[in-house]
């Protein structure tokens, strides 16, 4: 009878345990920056990265101040326009610190701030969507299409004279906006 007691004690205290085991780790340079670019386009406000340990070596040997979003931004996918520039630039800021787990194994702990919510990311989708359909570019020249889409934004939105308005979402949502030269020269009065 004690040893039954002995083994469902053991049961019970394991199954009471945290188990922390990451569900999936990365391997490489590549698939942490990839997996930190997901988590970016994805508006993770918080997020963990978990590395192996010789990949987490690899990705900052050498590096005093690795910009994460540096690297996550130089990734342009042809099949979105999430990423690359446009990314860079709904991003607010972001913070990351990392721990050892074990042997083999840290962690990589972000937070983020953006300029737009997921939610707010696929309605700009639909806008957009909706108005490329609406202007019937499929057949016009390169110079056609960018004059139709450049003449379509100017008659859409105003400058934003608050200077609070930075985004695409702006622009297709709000009506208003600035233009990233303006935003730039915000960046830099504010530090």
């Amino acid at each position: 009878m004690s040893k039954k007691v002995f083994i469902w004690s053991l049961i019970l205290l394991y199954l009471g345990l945290p188990f922390n085991h990451p569900a999936q780790v990365v391997r490489s340079k590549d698939e942490a920056i990839r997996s930190i670019r997901d988590n970016f386009i994805s508006r993770n406000s918080e997020f963990e990265i978990f590395v192996d340990r010789g990949s987490l070596m690899q990705l900052l040997e050498g590096i005093e101040n690795i910009d994460f979003l540096d690297a996550a931004t130089a990734i342009d996918d042809k099949d979105t326009s999430a990423d690359a520039d446009y990314l860079k630039a709904s991003v607010i800021s972001w913070t990351a610190a990392w721990s050892i787990l074990d042997d083999n194994t840290a962690k990589l702990n972000f937070a983020a701030d953006y300029r737009t919510t997921k939610e707010q990311e696929e309605e700009l989708e639909r806008e957009i969507e909706a108005a490329l359909a609406s202007l019937d570019i499929g057949n016009a020249t390169d110079y056609e299409k960018i004059k139709l889409i450049h003449d379509y934004i100017v008659e859409l939105a105003v400058y934003d004279q608050s200077l609070t308005r930075y985004s695409a979402y702006n622009v297709f949502v709000d009506k208003s906006a600035v233009c990233s030269r303006c935003l730039q020269d915000v960046y830099r009065c504010r530090n």
